[in-house]
């Protein structure tokens, strides 16, 4: 979004806010199709990065058109396409180098990506290939729609088409570069005895269980007694939410402590709970 609203500062000479509109998985030979409801452009030979086609919108042309020219943008909206594709040809260019070093940074910096007309590249999208379309249109700052432009013409619209695999390798690159670096041996263990010391477990006191049918249930009332047949008079067992499941992990009686009801455990806590404690 940053790569596409810098471009629309360049080529329009004006603060445009990017607004993604649409965003889609398809296959290549749809991708294909799409490439030629606009004016789409891709390189001859492809670069090896996540993108294939960028294309712009009748809107966009003539913008652009009425920029270069020094002419209101409505004089040109029904400009041939011939005229309008060629005008196309240099925004389309940079539109495609600020997304690629938008996404590959650290990339060596080769030669420009020379784009020509989608439509005369013989292969175009391989009909194998996954692709990721996003749409985005630049509108201007102000007013609830954004779009302050004279004659209240469709803002510009741009689509970006990407390799759908490459783009998710970069993208878990950018999410690895993203993580904490790690300060390494005890440094790590003692970051994750923190974290652990600092995380909490659910702690059940129960007095007894017992088993009922759907039906019972639903006709419990206020007032009903419920028997609990196995359970010692004030015996209570801690449970708490493990790795299979809750599960008792030590046993108790009732009591108090600091004016609240409390339980005051008659055994130790279950090694098992302990060592699931220590290993996650």
């Amino acid at each position: 979004m940053a790569a596409a609203q810098n471009w629309s500062k360049q080529v329009y000479k004006s603060d445009l806010a990017g607004r993604m509109t649409n965003s889609r998985i398809i296959g290549g030979a749809t991708a294909q199709r799409e490439l030629g409801h606009r004016f789409a452009f891709m390189p001859q030979i492809m670069s090896g990065g996540p993108l294939l086609a960028v294309a712009i919108d009748r809107a966009g042309a003539a913008r652009y058109a009425a920029t270069r020219l020094r002419q209101p943008t409505e004089n040109l909206l029904q400009a041939a396409d011939l005229f309008l594709k060629l005008m196309c040809e240099q925004p389309a260019n940079e539109l495609w180098q600020q997304v690629e070093s938008a996404l590959q940074p650290d990339a060596f910096p080769g030669m420009p990506a020379e784009l020509t007309d989608a439509s005369a590249v013989p292969d175009g999208i391989d009909s194998d290939v996954r692709v990721a379309q996003i749409t985005i249109a630049m509108a201007a700052e102000g007013g609830e729609d954004g779009w302050l432009l004279e004659g209240g013409e469709d803002p510009p619209e741009i689509d970006l088409f990407f390799d759908l695999s490459k783009l998710e390798a970069v993208a878990a690159e950018f999410r690895e570069r993203s993580r904490p670096k790690s300060l390494g041996g005890g440094h790590d263990r003692e970051m994750l005895r923190s974290r652990m010391r600092s995380s909490s477990v659910r702690l059940d006191v129960v007095l007894g269980s017992i088993v009922l049918s759907v039906g019972e249930c639903s006709r419990l009332k206020v007032g009903d007694v419920l028997d609990l047949p196995d359970v010692e008079n004030g015996k209570l067992t801690l449970c708490a939410e493990t790795m299979t499941g809750q599960g008792a992990i030590a046993t108790g009686e009732m009591g108090n402590w600091k004016g609240h009801r409390a339980l005051k455990l008659d055994g130790p806590v279950v090694e098992s709970f302990l060592r699931e404690l220590a290993e996650n």
